[in-house]
């Protein structure tokens, strides 16, 4: 079973829910596309970046031979609510795949649920399709992909003003990855105004604050926190694929560029209007990331891919109103090249895919 032929078959799939525009259609084609890929990510076998590393977590606690408060002395990190959710479900007595199967529900129930409130019923299924595909190299960052989860749910309250709500699930998604408090400067999106001098000026304030942090010759201050926390230490030293990183970031920067050309449409369109201010949030992020810690990209490539998608469905269906039939051979070709260029960095940690069914 190949990728490509399991994303293709769910696109074809999730064009009856684009095509019917019926209501119980849409909810039937949607629960049926997250059942199999949350099978297909449930019940994979050594495929994933950190696969190994996390099996061998879980069976730590399987062995029962370990209790909360002394898991960092084995040498492990993973934040405080992750080995709770693993201590919980070793409790119970449930395995490594069911383990898969409950983490594929929360990530891909999320991502519906984050959609739906932001795209018609009858076009999530496709959406979801593409953010599944395109994501693929995130398979084995387990712990980051459920707190980016969590991130996903809390831009339901943020969108709707309910900030108290927003911060709580932020917070929260924080306990799996300490990172994910960089994603309350969201809030901020009530400042931001889609101008071109505004957007500009927040696009050059990460370089000016690298060249500030060079000419003064400071120490990058991430450094610093690897004196408290140890395990910083792993992602300073981790090798990434420098290249490929600028690259979806150039091509990220350019994804705005339509918003600011057509302005008026762009703020005619609440749902749209809201994305577009967070997405140039989190560029802002991944500059300064690149300059002071650049493992963040990787670690928030599902949440980048979440926005990028929804960036060009809604450019190309409010901006290029005569050509909305491009948005799906699009979003199809992005999501396969971007799906691709995800697991360039461990080829053969998913290629090919396995599963607990059979083995290739």
């Amino acid at each position: 079973m190949s990728y490509i032929s399991v994303g293709l078959l769910l696109y074809l799939i999730a064009f009856i829910a684009l095509y019917k525009k019926n209501i119980y259609i849409s909810n039937l084609v949607n629960k049926f596309i997250i059942l199999i890929i949350v099978l297909m990510y449930g019940l994979r076998y050594e495929v994933g970046s950190d696969w190994f590393e996390y099996v061998k977590y879980f069976s730590v606690f399987e062995e029962g031979n370990i209790d909360l408060s002394s898991i960092y002395e084995l040498g492990f990190s993973f934040g405080l609510a992750y080995p709770a959710v693993i201590k919980l479900l070793t409790d119970l007595g449930l395995g490594f795949s069911i383990y898969l199967i409950l983490h594929g529900l929360l990530l891909f129930g999320c991502t519906y649920f984050a959609l739906s409130n932001f795209v018609q019923k009858n076009e999530v299924a496709f959406l979801i399709v593409s953010i599944f595909i395109s994501t693929i190299g995130c398979w084995g960052s387990d712990r980051q992909l459920m707190g980016l989860s969590i991130v996903l749910v809390a831009l339901v309250p943020l969108y709707r003003g309910r900030y108290f709500q927003f911060l709580v699930l932020i917070l929260i998604a924080s306990l799996f990855h300490s990172y994910n408090l960089l994603f309350l400067s969201f809030i901020l999106h009530v400042f931001i105004k889609p101008k071109y001098k505004y957007i500009i000026i927040l696009l050059i304030i990460p370089f000016i604050i690298n060249l500030l942090f060079k000419v003064l010759n400071i120490d990058n201050p991430i450094y610093l926190l690897s004196n408290i926390d140890n395990n910083i230490n792993r992602y300073l030293n981790e090798e990434i694929l420098s290249s490929s990183s600028n690259l979806s970031l150039i091509i990220k920067i350019s994804l705005i560029v339509p918003g600011l050309i057509l302005i008026k449409a762009l703020k005619n369109n609440e749902e749209f209007l809201f994305l577009y201010k967070l997405n140039i949030i989190l560029i802002f992020i991944l500059i300064i990331s690149f300059f002071f810690f650049s493992p963040i990209y990787q670690r928030s490539l599902y949440i980048n891919n979440f926005f990028d998608i929804l960036i060009i469905y809604y450019t190309i269906k409010i901006f290029f109103t005569r050509f909305q039939v491009l948005i799906y051979p699009a979003l199809i070709a992005f999501s396969f090249i971007k799906g691709y260029r995800s697991i360039l960095y461990a080829y053969e940690m998913f290629i090919p895919y396995n599963s607990i069914i059979y083995l290739n």
